[in-house]
């Protein structure tokens, strides 16, 4: 009799527990109000020299439930012009690193050098969105941090660059669908390090009208024919002109090999655009061993911008992998190298020895650079 209570009492629960069950609901609410509080001592003085973070504390918006959020930080000197940090949080607790805070103030406060430290009225809001959605984006409340002292933090080398103009292949001036340049491994520098030499095939139609950035936004970076007057090679008789308005214009279609060099200089980017003929070279174990630049193993360009770059058929069996590259005028060739990895073009960029595709005599290798693809066949 016992153990027939104690079967009743465990049906009975788990009919509890199911009735629960069936009756929670997970309803998304758009959230209408975002919190971030004031830091404690936001009336005192943020020496960022001497401090390794500044600490921001917010509410999660109400999403109806709780929920996988992404938090991000904006600065501004002027509550009008507002400039994110690109470190994210997935935490209410957002540590903001004080040398990359004093980094971006002193973009936005664009005074020389011997003019730091400077001691300015920062403001500060927050942004959230649902994580890896898109959905739920929300914007906090100002914070007023009274006396922020602000040192110099030189200007390193970008790590990124971008170019959106008109066009399906560059994005139709959506930074969303704008085209990422590749790195090219540094002259002097070491695996995974960056010295600003960017470089990407690219097609362009006629009369084509671009700009680029190292962020992938309208944020006062993007540069145009302004920023690279004077330091435009046009090796391939691109055509380089600008519109009135000031975008770069390649006047004659066709694919172009499109290197952009940056220099530092204070605060400052200073570009270089070199415009080169888009010669893909095919080296090593498949053509006999030949690892000279230039050299006739060359590819044949489409005239299209969604054709394939063609090699030359493979001598041998390339039993150390293929090896393709362009060749920039300043640098080694595996310094701009790139191959098939599972169907798609890896680019070496700034890392290691790449895990090369073996293949045998008489085989070739095709690129697709408006797809991002190729194949062995």
């Amino acid at each position: 009799m016992k153990r027939f209570i104690l079967y009743i009492t465990a049906l009975v629960s788990l009919v509890a527990v199911a009735s629960c069950q069936k009756d929670t609901k997970t309803v998304y609410h758009e959230p209408t109000t975002f919190v971030l509080n004031t830091p404690a001592f936001a009336s005192g003085i943020y020496d960022l020299e001497n401090s390794t973070s500044v600490v921001f504390t917010c509410s999660q918006p109400d999403y109806g439930f709780t929920a996988a959020t992404t938090y991000k930080m904006e600065f501004s000197l002027d509550q009008e012009n507002w400039t994110a940090l690109s470190k994210t949080s997935s935490t209410a607790k957002i540590d903001v690193d004080a040398a990359a805070l004093a980094g971006l103030l002193g973009g936005l406060l664009g005074i020389p050098e011997e003019e730091y430290p400077a001691i300015r009225t920062v403001y500060a809001r927050a942004t959230a969105n649902l994580t890896a959605s898109g959905l739920g984006t929300i914007t906090s409340n100002v914070v007023t941090l009274n006396s922020v002292r602000i040192h110099f933090v030189p200007v390193s080398a970008p790590k990124t660059m971008n170019i959106v103009g008109g066009g399906q292949w560059l994005g139709d001036w959506n930074w969303d669908n704008s085209l990422a340049m590749v790195p090219a491994y540094g002259l002097t520098a070491g695996e995974g390090e960056y010295d600003g030499t960017f470089w990407r095939l690219v097609y362009f139609d006629a009369s084509a009208a671009f700009k680029f950035n190292v962020e992938k936004k309208w944020d006062g970076g993007e540069a145009g024919y302004a920023a690279v007057e004077g330091r435009i090679n046009d090796n391939a008789d691109a055509g380089i002109t600008k519109t009135d308005d000031g975008n770069i214009v390649v006047t004659n279609p066709g694919w172009y090999l499109v290197s952009i060099r940056t220099e530092v200089s204070g605060r400052d980017y200073i570009y270089t655009i070199d415009f080169d003929e888009p010669v893909v070279y095919l080296l090593g174990t498949a053509v006999d061993g030949c690892w000279d630049i230039p050299n006739d193993y060359v590819f044949t360009v489409p005239e299209t911008p969604d054709g394939e770059f063609v090699s030359p058929a493979f001598i041998t069996d390339a039993t150390e992998g293929v090896r393709c590259c362009v060749k920039l005028s300043d640098r080694d060739w595996w310094k701009s190298e790139f191959i098939i990895k599972d169907g798609k073009i890896s680019y070496r960029g700034v890392g290691p020895d790449q895990d090369r595709v073996p293949a045998s005599a008489g085989q070739k290798i095709s690129f697709d650079f408006f797809k991002g693809t190729g194949h062995i066949d």
